[in-house]
């Protein structure tokens, strides 16, 4: 006990290189409590929609407390338990400022073993999460869950036994089913629901497989994802009848170490299947890089272009900016100033031409522990 006790007191103060803390680590268990406080104050404007907005803000941005428990076999063999929660805005209420709620973002489970890989089951990242090369802290213009699915409730394994290079499949389960049966009628949200049943345009389930190489200052990766969604055709709105999408990621760079120059080329192509309409393709390029200004200071930024369109029908033409600027105040104190600028034409038949644009900056600190 008094064993056990000394090195859960000395552990509480051992610092990770993951900005985490160890807390517990005896007889092969291993304990880790991480986190951030993010605080960021942005002033932002659009035409979206019509409408002209502006506003400033000071708000959480995705602050987030962590534990992680290990436990070791032997032979390589271990099991692992993680949890994530993260601060969001209430539910109800007229608060924005993403303080009102805590939720759990990751709960999952892992069996694994260092040669061979590991499995991975509950709420998690998929491997399509870390395809993309292109930074950013607040307002990154690239939305790959457009393409393919970034986390969810999945079963997933990885495989990381050779340097440099990981590689992932997914399957993607239903996350989000109606827990009553409905006994309303008429033609809302919930008519005709029934007890799980997945809600209209959520996941039903999916597949995605990737792989990501990076070493010897090469930067290449690609996944490949088929997911399917239950249309709602009940409502018979023409935006809720998507029912598979198939998606593509990919990213190749170059890192000139002696410069601290990151160049990178990312994207994506996606073919959306609809419940008796016209499908629609989507596609997207992104150009970026990430440079060591001086020691703890980087200057980062990516151009995209994307494109949407269906066939004979509505196109929409998307041009957005990001650029950013972070420095370590302390290894576990971080600020930074960013800014986006996105610019969407969109042009339909009978409806002509119509722009929309949105911009925003932002100045954030992270305080990690």
């Amino acid at each position: 006990m008094k064993k056990t006790l000394a090195a859960l007191i000395v552990g509480a103060f051992a610092a990770s290189a993951a900005n985490a803390a160890v807390v517990y680590n005896n007889e092969g268990t291993n304990v880790e409590l991480g986190g951030r406080l993010s605080i960021i104050a942005e002033q932002s404007n659009s035409t979206i929609k019509d409408q002209k907005q502006q506003h400033g803000a000071l708000r959480n941005q995705s602050s987030r407390f962590h534990i992680k428990a290990t436990h070791n076999f032997g032979d390589g063999f271990y099991a692992q338990g993680y949890l994530e929660t993260r601060l969001v805005s209430a539910q109800s209420g007229t608060e924005s400022d993403n303080f009102g709620h805590i939720i759990t973002k990751y709960a999952y489970v892992t069996l694994g073993n260092k040669a061979l890989g590991e499995v991975k089951l509950g709420r998690a990242k998929t491997i399509a999460d870390g395809i993309t090369s292109a930074e950013d802290k607040e307002y990154g213009v690239l939305n790959n869950s457009k393409y393919i699915p970034t986390d969810g409730n999945t079963v997933g394994y990885t495989f990381k036994g050779i340097d440099g290079l990981v590689l992932g499949a997914n399957y993607l389960l239903a996350q989000e089913r109606h827990k009553y049966t409905s006994t309303g009628a008429g033609a809302g949200a919930g008519a005709g629901a029934v007890a799980g049943e997945v809600y209209p345009q959520k996941i039903s389930n999916g597949v995605q497989v990737g792989a990501k190489y990076d070493a010897n200052n090469i930067i290449a990766g690609i996944a490949y994802g088929r997911t399917n969604y239950r249309e709602d055709i009940i409502n018979g709105s023409d935006s809720s009848k998507k029912q598979q999408v198939n998606g593509a990621l990919s990213t190749l760079g170059y890192r000139f170490s002696d410069l601290g120059l990151l160049v990178s080329l990312d994207s994506g192509y996606a073919k959306t299947k609809n419940y008796k309409a016209k499908h629609e393709k989507s596609y997207f390029v992104s150009p970026g890089f990430q440079y060591e200004l001086m020691e703890d200071t980087n200057v980062y930024g990516n151009f995209k272009y994307e494109r949407d369109s269906v066939d004979q029908g509505k196109k929409a033409r998307e041009h957005a900016v990001l650029f950013g600027v972070d420095h370590k105040l302390h290894k576990q104190v971080l600020t930074y100033i960013e800014g986006a600028y996105a610019r969407t034409r969109t042009t339909e038949s009978k409806k002509g031409v119509k722009t929309e644009k949105e911009k925003s900056v932002g100045v954030g600190l992270r305080v990690y522990f």
